[in-house]
């Protein structure tokens, strides 16, 4: 029988996020799964109580103290603690569909996958469904690495075998602030070469407003570029042959995603757009040409656009006009 270790890193989580976490697991078999939780470096008596609520959980549960070191440091000693040959990275403030999880610790024990993805939804703080993700076909599938590539952007969107991380010697933990969860995602994947699908929404993601995406902390913009340096660097050989794919995820999360969290920090900096496109520019010379580019550019509107060509400030404005509106409508409702 497959078993699961489910990895939730934890520092400082609001309480009423971290039980909706746990306490989506306390009607699955017990005998399926771990929980271990890493308190990474949390305030002292916010570690003492964990302690005393974790208790209250019926399932097999582990409680790991750290130094605060970061997601992926607090992912990577839970990797260490945990026993079972598959493992689940689980952010302490999401939670997953308890209905689901049977069914893919199902899937687990009749295919062995070396990497199992599945689809997730963005829901707000009360539960509500804001996004539904369908990555993945309806039931067991085969992954073309190249489908996997372009939606490798989380840890948390898929299942690994153990065996499969620690046979490359990486260390997740990379001190990255921004892009830590697509190099470690791309790294595995590329060096396991295989994968397969399950397709159903298993992982929920809560959109808050305090989350570490929506406020990068300080020196972290240049982060991004570190993490694709990251992939191509550890994976030489087969980022040759999966260029394509890797070019476009760094066109997406550098040129687009980047650019939002850079004037978002930074306003219309001449400075940091110039790093970004230099960056495309020695790396992937042909960028522009990219096949993934022209057939996925219309997916993201006309603020993608805007960031790709590098027209920052009417970029910059239309953000504005947004939140204005967005602003105004959140006061008369």
């Amino acid at each position: 029988m497959s078993m699961l270790s489910v990895v939730v890193p934890v520092f400082n989580t609001e309480w009423h996020y971290l039980e909706k976490c746990l306490s989506s697991f306390d009607d699955i078999d017990s005998d399926k799964f771990e929980i271990v939780v890493v308190d990474d470096g949390s305030e002292l008596n916010y570690g003492t109580k964990l302690e005393k609520i974790l208790v209250n959980h019926d399932y097999d549960i582990t409680l790991v103290h750290k130094e605060n070191g970061g997601q992926n440091s607090a992912r990577q000693s839970g990797l260490s603690a945990s026993k079972y040959q598959y493992v689940l990275f689980l952010d302490s403030d999401d939670y997953i569909d308890p209905h689901l999880l049977n069914k893919v610790l199902d899937c687990l024990d009749e295919h062995a996958p070396t990497i199992l993805f599945y689809n997730y939804e963005v829901v707000d703080e009360t539960g509500k469904v804001l996004e539904s993700h369908f990555r993945w076909p309806e039931g067991y599938q085969d992954v073309d690495i190249k489908d996997g590539i372009i939606h490798s952007d989380s840890l948390c969107m898929a299942i690994y075998r153990k065996d499969c991380i620690s046979a490359i010697n990486y260390d997740i933990n990379q001190q990255l602030r921004i892009g830590e969860d697509l190099a470690a995602s791309m790294i595995i994947l590329l060096s396991a070469n295989s994968a397969s699908s399950l397709g159903v929404c298993l992982y929920k993601y809560v959109k808050r407003k305090t989350s570490i995406s929506r406020n990068p902390p300080p020196g972290s913009t240049l982060d991004i570029q570190r993490a694709f340096e990251l992939v191509l660097d550890t994976c030489e050989e087969q980022a040759r042959l999966f260029r394509d794919e890797l070019e476009w995820m760094a066109i997406l999360h550098i040129l687009g995603w980047g650019s939002l969290r850079a004037l978002k920090k930074h306003g219309n900096s001449s400075e940091v757009k110039k790093c970004f496109f230099a960056w495309m520019d020695e790396t992937f010379p042909s960028w522009r040409s990219n096949s993934y580019l022209s057939e996925r550019k219309g997916l993201y509107g006309l603020w993608f656009r805007f960031a790709i060509a590098g027209h920052w400030g009417i970029l910059s404005l239309g953000l504005n006009v947004r939140n204005g509106v967005k602003h105004l409508l959140e006061k008369t409702a």
